[in-house]
């Protein structure tokens, strides 16, 4: 009987005991709550150029978008981050000259991760003019002359091709690399490349662009590079005519053609057999003749041209004299 009032005493007791309030430790209203912070790890992200010898590079900005982490590198190409632990890690990085990149990681053990840039080719100096060629009376040629100076922090290696594009006609051709210098790039092409039907005074319509090309197939696109004007003189040659034969000093002489614009003359001498050429540039607008002494003996072709501020030619055709002493 005794061993009964007991059990239903302590039946009882514990009812009562279960029903007591109690504070949870991991509810934050509670005076007990205890915060369970996740372990921070620090990241490394080294920004590189492309190309060996790998070099640092310095103010990069880095942004880890799905943890809102952004930073710039340092002089050593470092940014670090601080942040809990993830499976991966998206960097987007840009910095100049560099063309922008978004690489995506898994998490690394040792946390340290590698971005390596292209750098941009910069396209530093241009020349896009026009040759007004007159041949004969009843026959002509234009043509068109590119040049760009283009360098690469990566090296010359970098550049995979140079085109020139006119949209409109489907115009493409390739630039070709200098053999004396790697940063230069230049093509002259015939105005009737890019359309049969395009005549010397729709030239300044046309709208071309540059497009470079790296290895990777990154690209910069400039322009447009538009012809200002064809210039289209009649230019008269009086002396040496054609076969003559000329001694001591030889004189040559042109008619101005009295362009409404500013112009110089050049007179191209040109040595049979080896080809050699000798230019008298930058005469001024209204001289019409050119005094050369001392000139070796031999077989010459000459022509004149009229140049303008922007680089833009008409020339004659040649004609040839004899040199002698």
């Amino acid at each position: 009987m005794k061993l009964a009032r007991f059990s239903v005493l302590l039946m009882i007791v514990l009812i009562l005991a279960c029903d007591a309030p109690r504070e949870n430790p991991f509810d934050p209203n509670s005076s007990n709550y205890y915060e369970q912070k996740s372990e921070l790890i620090v990241s490394r992200v080294f920004v590189k150029q492309l190309y060996p010898p790998f070099n640092p590079i310095a103010n990069a900005q880095v942004i880890e978008p799905n943890l809102n982490l952004f930073g710039t590198t340092n002089a050593q190409g470092v940014v670090q981050f601080e942040h809990k632990a993830v499976d991966s890690l998206l960097f987007m990085v840009s910095a100049e000259p560099y063309f922008a990149d978004t690489l995506k990681f898994s998490r690394k053990q040792t946390n340290d991760y590698e971005i390596f840039l292209n750098a941009k080719p910069a396209v530093e100096n241009t020349k896009f003019v026009s040759f007004f060629n007159n041949i004969y009376d009843q026959f002509s040629i234009t043509s068109i002359y590119m040049e760009a100076l283009i360098t690469d922090l990566d090296g010359p290696i970098d550049i995979s091709s140079v085109r020139l594009q006119d949209e409109t006609y489907g115009f493409d051709t390739l630039l070709v690399r200098d053999a004396n210098n790697s940063d230069l790039f230049k093509i002259e092409f015939d105005l009737r490349d890019v359309s049969s039907d395009l005549t010397p005074e729709a030239a300044p319509e046309l709208n071309f662009h540059l497009i470079v090309k790296n290895n990777n197939d990154d690209r910069v696109i400039k322009g447009p590079y538009v012809i200002k004007r064809v210039i289209q003189a009649n230019l008269v040659q009086l002396s040496p005519t054609i076969s003559t034969v000329t001694q001591d000093s030889v004189v040559f002489r042109w008619v101005d053609p009295e362009l409404s614009y500013g112009y110089v003359f050049n007179i191209i001498l040109l040595k049979f057999p080896t080809f050699e050429e000798i230019a008298y540039k930058g005469i001024p607008k209204g001289q019409t003749s050119l005094i050369v002494k001392n000139l070796s003996p031999g077989q010459y072709n000459w022509k004149l041209q009229v140049e303008d501020r922007l680089g833009n030619i008409c020339q004659s055709n040649y004609i040839i004299f004899y040199h002698e002493q």
